[in-house]
């Protein structure tokens, strides 16, 4: 038989097993021996050793010349979009974060505490070129806001471009309305577009704000924002380290967040268009202003050059938490430097160390304009018909209505002479409102009564006094609780002296007469304001001796409550 016909069985190699480990283990090692082998290829190593030092050399910088200060002045945050880009809404949405306050007007700069060593203060931009070179020169972040259904506009480009002009800062393009797209696909397409051509200009990352919640029963469409994304945007914002231009650091500016009128009253009645003397209040950044500043002046933007009076250093009044520190230290009574040194340093910042200042704004109720301050109360502490119908309710008593308070001014407007005139003669009065007759005064008639008289009229049978229900009135304890309010104030308790025996000096009838039409003129402008609170002894407050209370009108009797205290409030001119 003939074994040398035929093909023969070909040489597999092995794929796995202990061979196939043994020969990639040995190629492996032979390709690592860094000794024993050179660079193969120089052309690929020199362009890897390059793209390695290009990466580092962009890290490097030039040391800037920065000011050494104890609390520097807060960062300048500016909000810059086109119209409807949800400026105001995002606005709203950060304060609401770092104050824990909502600001419904939002006017002029805010300043808040963001942590316990920084601060910022927030500005939102419109879209007049005059705002942006403004904006452009003094902001350290920028929150570009754009409209993912509109895209980016020509606002966007003129403000990239005086950025690039005056000094680029940290910038952070904010992409909202993504809630508006039904397609997730057109989304992320848009999103892409957006996203290249921004990092070409800017070469910052976006930010997105995927939804905007409406409020239950909003007709305008307000709402916010999650609260989510708003605290990864105020991450964001904390963490950016801006990075100042030479220019802008030895350079002293003065962003205002307060302006007040100096002008005398007489000067600016007597020549509207006098020169004004006005008052800046703003942090100084940059570097501190020379004194020789005085001579050329300062330069107000819109304005022109101005001549600088005088500089005064002023309270700050958005400190931060290691500033008030400070401040209780150097307060404290004690000057031991270990007992000092016991004020503990807080580690995080407290609720109640979240200031903020926003002094164009209507901020608590608190609004500065020119040279008045205005503090509006809100509608919870006025008197109204909503308020008069809740506390009767609860209470099951009788209010004074806005109506009655009206009819009474009116009727108190509509007499011409003073009302102590009026009471010198024969008068009467209605303790209660359902009564047939009111009493009537007849000491003055009758003359003061003897002791036999009163202890006639103690040992009176209690059934004659029923049978006279117009003069006296006997009433249950449920009943003397309703009728309270009406005349609590007017009796005297019992043992107290007799009003009648110590009566105030009467003054002349011009002089009465001339103090009762200045209170009537003043009652026009009268506000009554509420607030629970004990009893007041109206008896004492308006008849004691020493004050020209019998001026004051006697319908307050029969419309305020006696369970609750009422402050006047009035503007005389």
């Amino acid at each position: 038989m003939d074994f040398t016909e035929g093909d023969n069985k070909k040489h597999v190699t092995p794929k796995s097993g202990a061979k196939a480990a043994k020969k990639i283990k040995s190629k492996s090692q032979k390709g690592s021996n860094h000794k024993a082998f050179a660079i193969q290829k120089t052309v690929k190593a020199t362009r890897m050793v390059q793209r390695t030092l290009d990466h580092q050399i962009n890290k490097y910088h030039l040391p800037t010349s920065q000011r050494i200060v104890d609390v520097p002045p807060p960062l300048v945050v500016a909000l810059v979009g086109p119209p409807r880009s949800g400026k105001s809404t995002l606005l709203r949405g950060l304060l609401k974060h770092f104050a824990r306050q909502t600001i419904n007007l939002v006017t002029g700069p805010i300043t808040v505490v963001a942590n316990k060593n920084m601060r910022f203060t927030f500005i939102e931009c419109g879209c007049e070129i005059n705002q942006m070179i403004d904006v452009s020169k003094i902001a350290d972040i920028v929150l570009l806001l754009v409209n993912c259904r509109v895209g980016l506009e020509h606002y966007h480009f003129e403000f990239i471009n005086l950025m690039q002009a005056h000094g680029m800062p940290r910038v952070l393009p904010v992409i909202t309305h993504l809630d508006t797209y039904k397609d997730s696909a057109a989304s992320r397409d848009r999103r892409r577009k957006l996203k290249h051509r921004l990092w070409t200009d800017l070469n910052a990352k976006i930010f997105l704000i995927t939804r905007f919640i409406t409020k239950f029963g909003s007709t305008t469409g307000a709402g916010d924002y999650l609260l989510n994304e708003i605290r990864r945007l105020a991450r964001l914002i904390t963490v950016k380290v801006p990075r100042l231009t030479d220019w802008r650091v030895d350079h002293p500016y003065l962003l205002v967040d307060r302006v007040e009128d100096m002008t005398l009253p007489e000067t600016v009645t007597a020549d509207p268009n006098c020169g004004r003397t006005v008052c800046l209040y703003g942090w100084v950044r940059g570097t501190t202003m020379p004194p020789h500043l005085t001579s050329p002046g300062i330069h107000v933007i819109g304005l022109g050059d101005f001549v600088l009076s005088e500089a005064v250093s002023q309270s700050d009044p958005c400190p931060l938490p290691k500033q008030l520190l400070e401040l209780k230290a150097s307060t404290s009574e004690t000057t031991n430097p270990e007992e000092v040194s016991k004020i503990k340093k807080k580690r995080y910042l407290s609720e109640r160390d979240r200031k903020v200042y926003a002094p164009m704004s209507s901020l608590s109720g608190v609004l500065l304009d020119k040279d008045a301050t205005y503090i509006d109360l809100g509608g919870s502490h006025h008197l109204k018909a909503s308020n008069n119908l809740k506390a009767s309710s609860n209470l099951k008593q009788p209010g004074a209505t806005q109506d009655a308070l009206n009819a009474a001014q009116e009727a108190l407007n509509s007499l011409e002479t003073g009302i102590d005139e009026q009471l010198e003669g024969n008068t009467s009065i209605r303790l209660f409102s359902n009564d047939a007759a009111p009493l009537k005064d007849t000491d003055e008639e009758s003359g003061c009564h003897s002791d036999s008289e009163e202890e006639e009229e103690e040992e009176m049978d209690v059934d004659n006094v029923v049978e006279v229900p117009s003069v006296i009135k006997i009433m249950t304890d449920a009943e003397m609780e309703a009728e309270d309010d009406y005349f609590a104030g007017m009796l005297k308790p019992v043992g107290a002296p007799d009003p009648g025996l110590n009566k105030p000096k009467v003054l002349p009838q011009g002089t009465q007469q001339s103090l009762h039409f200045h209170m009537k003129k003043a009652l026009d402008s009268f506000d009554f304001l509420i607030s629970n609170n004990k009893r007041i002894n109206w008896n004492k407050l308006i008849y004691d001796d020493g004050q020209c209370s019998s001026l004051l009108f006697p319908w307050i009797y029969q419309t305020f409550r006696t369970n609750q205290m009422y402050s006047v409030r009035t503007y005389l001119e």
